[in-house]
């Protein structure tokens, strides 16, 4: 989930040679949620640190869905086309190395007992198919990569679609999706009981936040030329659409009709506006936050940190190293041995890819 090195602005004005303003620190926010809600998960505000853990995911998926599309424009208007077996060589190069890593740890992890794992967590988390899957039957250290799952089917569709389809077009089916998966999630929430607990991690019920960042990319240069919108994103009003979206994940989020109705889709809305104000406009406090060191340095380790995190946040768990701050300590040791040897390395490969 991290732009290429010659990225800039989708869709603006303002062209960088490295990474796109904020994006990291937003990052480093989403990931800062998915965090505390492990750590605090089992406590008796457990329950509202968790819906915080979704919002997290919910920002990841909408960052990605704002940047493959963006770099997929990109490529459209340098070639004229969408080069899809390069993009899916760079994005296997991006995923696969360390996460297949991290999934043969768990191996050696269960093998010698210090932690149990079922043999079909790993044939369901090395498919990517673990978001189908309900939660209870897997284990802690497998079942965060339920999301990881969405992203991979989202590689497996979004491109190929806005190849065939174009922009045009391409807006209007992301924007179809939007409008629909409120529908069809309550549709599941009534009729399908059977499914509830899934309705958070299901790709057809979840790929809304990726649709809403899909069509921030296509929307930015319009977006740019759209006076009043842009001297709301720099006025004290707009502090109004974060505080809207914390609110929403804490009070809407334990209400299962409303959310699923009108609150997932006002969540996905404002997490955008959020990425399109700070990145387009990286200045004031928060964006000064956003981009600093400490913000940019997690936000680059974001990835390593989703994975390792498992095998550490759970005071429920069997490991020797569930405790703090041995567990925060595991958390930093592995997720900095899997970014300097595995991902930066990589990064060098998919760089000539």
């Amino acid at each position: 989930m991290r732009v290429k090195s010659e990225a800039r602005l989708v869709g603006g004005t303002r062209k960088t040679p490295g990474r796109i303003p904020s994006l990291d620190g937003l990052r480093a926010i989403s990931i800062s949620l998915v965090i505390v809600s492990h750590l605090i998960g089992t406590s008796r505000f457990g329950g509202t640190f968790m819906f915080l853990g979704n919002l997290g995911v919910r920002i990841f998926f909408v960052i990605s869905g704002f940047l493959i599309t963006g770099l997929l424009m990109q490529e459209r208007e340098r070639s004229g086309r969408i080069n899809l077996p390069r993009f899916y060589m760079r994005r296997a190069l991006r995923i696969f190395p360390a996460f297949y890593v991290y999934l043969g740890v768990i191996g050696v992890c269960a093998a010698i007992g210090w932690i149990v794992v079922p043999r079909l967590d790993f044939l369901e988390a090395g498919m990517y198919i673990m978001n189908y899957v309900t939660a209870s039957q897997n284990s802690h250290y497998l079942r965060h990569i339920w999301s990881l799952s969405v992203e991979e089917q989202f590689y497996l569709l979004w491109p190929g679609i806005l190849s065939l389809a174009g922009q045009a077009r391409g807006i209007k089916v992301t924007a179809a999706v939007i409008v629909l998966l409120p529908v069809l999630r309550l549709t599941y929430w009534r009729f399908f009981p059977e499914w509830r607990n899934m309705i958070d991690t299901r790709f057809e019920t979840v790929c809304d936040a990726l649709a809403t960042g899909c069509v921030l990319a296509m929307a930015q240069r319009w977006l740019a030329d759209q006076f009043r919108y842009n001297q709301w994103l720099r006025s004290p009003a707009f502090y109004l659409v974060p505080l809207t979206v914390l609110l929403d994940s804490l009070f809407l989020a334990p209400h299962p009709r409303a959310y699923n109705g009108i609150g997932v889709t006002a969540l996905n809305v404002g997490i955008a506006l959020c990425i399109d104000r700070w990145v387009r406009y990286p200045e004031g406090l928060v964006a000064a936050a956003l981009n600093s060191a400490p913000f940019r340095a997690v936000g680059v380790l974001s990835y390593s940190i989703y994975l390792w995190q498992a095998l550490f946040l759970d005071s429920n768990g069997d490991t020797p190293f569930r405790f703090a701050p041995l567990n925060l300590l595991g958390v930093a040791v592995c997720s900095l041995c899997s970014f300097f040897l595995i991902e930066r390395p990589i990064r060098q490969l998919r760089a000539r890819v």
